[in-house]
This record gives C-alpha cells, sequence and structure tokens, in this order.
C-alpha cells in the first residue's frame, strides 16, 4: 500500500510540474506574440508613410511634367510630414460602426455608454481593454442614423489588436449584428482617396461597367474589375462630412 501511495505521489508530482512547465511556456509564447504584434504595427505604419511619400512624389512628378508649377519642393514636403503625423495619430485610433447610440445629456455618461455599447458587441472575442479609452461620435447627432464612433487608445498596439481580433473572429465565422464593423482610423489624404475611389466606382457604374470593385492594391484604393488580390473595400458612410462632434 506505501508502495502504491508513493508512485501516486510521485505521478501527481511530476504531473504538476509538467503542467508548471507548459503553463511557462505558454506564458513566455504569449508574450513572444504580443512583442512580434507591436513590430508589426509599427512596421504597417512605416509602410503607410512611406505609401504617402510616394504618391506625394508622383504627383509632384506628373505636375512638373504636364509644366504645372503649382507644386514646389517645400509644399512636397510639408505634406509629407502633415500625412506621416497624421498616420501617426491615426495608429491610436478605430472606428466602429453600428454601435448603438444613447441620447444622455451627459458627456461622461454617452462615453460609459459607447463603452458598454461596444463591449457587448464584441462579447468575448477580444481581451483588449476599454477602459480609459477616449470615445468620440463622428459628425452631427441624427436621429434617422447611428453616428460612427471613434475610439481612442492610449496604446496603437491595442488599437491594431482590436482590429485584426475583430476580422479574425468574422473569418472564424462569429456572427455580429447587421452593420457592425471596425476599421482602421484614416488620414485626411485616405479618405480623400477612397472619396475619389467611390466617385470614379459611381461614375463607371452609371455609364454601363460592371463587375467593378474598389479595392486595396499595395495600400491604396482602386477601381478595379473582375477578382484581384486586395483588401476589402472600405466604403464609410457618412464619410462626406470630415466634422467631429464630441459626444
Amino acid at each position: 500500500m506505501s508502495t502504491l501511495r508513493s508512485f501516486r505521489d510521485d505521478y501527481m508530482s511530476s504531473n504538476k510540474a509538467q503542467s508548471a512547465a507548459q503553463a511557462s511556456q505558454f506564458k513566455e509564447l504569449k508574450n513572444d506574440l504580443k512583442q512580434l504584434s507591436c513590430l508589426v504595427a509599427d512596421l504597417k505604419a512605416e509602410n503607410s508613410a512611406l505609401r504617402i511619400e510616394v504618391y506625394l512624389l508622383k504627383n509632384k512628378v506628373e505636375s512638373l511634367e504636364s509644366g504645372s508649377t503649382s507644386v514646389t519642393a517645400e509644399t512636397t514636403v510639408t505634406q509629407v510630414l502633415q500625412e506621416t503625423f497624421e498616420l501617426e495619430l491615426c495608429s491610436f485610433n478605430i472606428i466602429a460602426y453600428g454601435v448603438p447610440e444613447y441620447k444622455s445629456s451627459s458627456g461622461s455618461q454617452r462615453a460609459e455608454e459607447d463603452k458598454v455599447s461596444l463591449q457587448e458587441l464584441l462579447g468575448a472575442n477580444t481581451n483588449v481593454p476599454l477602459s480609459g479609452c477616449k470615445y468620440v461620435r463622428l459628425g452631427k447627432a441624427n436621429s434617422d442614423n447611428i453616428r460612427p464612433l471613434k475610439v481612442i487608445f492610449g496604446s496603437k498596439v491595442d488599437a491594431a489588436n482590436i482590429e485584426t481580433t475583430f476580422n479574425e473572429a468574422k473569418r472564424q465565422g462569429v456572427s455580429f449584428p447587421q452593420g457592425f464593423r471596425i476599421i482602421k482610423d484614416k488620414t485626411l489624404l485616405q479618405r480623400r482617396q477612397l472619396r475619389s475611389c467611390h466617385m470614379e466606382l459611381d461614375h463607371r457604374t452609371s455609364n454601363g461597367e460592371s463587375g467593378l470593385s474598389v479595392k486595396y492594391v499595395n495600400g491604396v484604393p482602386k477601381v478595379i474589375s473582375g477578382s484581384k488580390n486586395g483588401e476589402p473595400p472600405q466604403r464609410q458612410p457618412g464619410s462626406k462630412s470630415s466634422n467631429q462632434s464630441t459626444s
């Protein structure tokens, strides 16, 4: 009996040590993944800035080739710096559509309601903390439509993670309410590019072309026909207005 008890104790002790080792390995792996996410977020921001520089320089070359003198080197540099600054700010934000909007008279109460509504929509599909964020409704209040909700995080890693985990949950078949989606915040130039593409899409469609869509190719929105690789279209409701109102 004592031998059996000793064997059992040794077995339990071995299992406990193995479980502790696995837990430690999992924790290390989780930390490594978090660091990798930070690196990916930084690389995305750098790539976006480089794409904008290429876009602005391309416009300058085209303008110079056409004989126009309206675009100067100083203006181009200023635009690049401004866009880079805006990209950095946007990397801390996400825009959520379809989040129920309440009409509380208190701004702090509305922010709390927005946070709770977003948490309920996301459920257990993300572990990104939503406390300590700033919540801003975009555009003028309208009883007929729910305004987009901008969420400003204290960390751009958290902003990137919540958008990534939302898209991953959708790919895995998680069902979200119709109209609810989360996208990255965009700079003024990025919104203008996207709006221009949708205007081109509407114009070409009204002229009889079919099978057209707006897709991102190398980070730049383009109107393409047929099936090509790229990010999904990003038509933004209410994109005609750039006003923001703090709710």
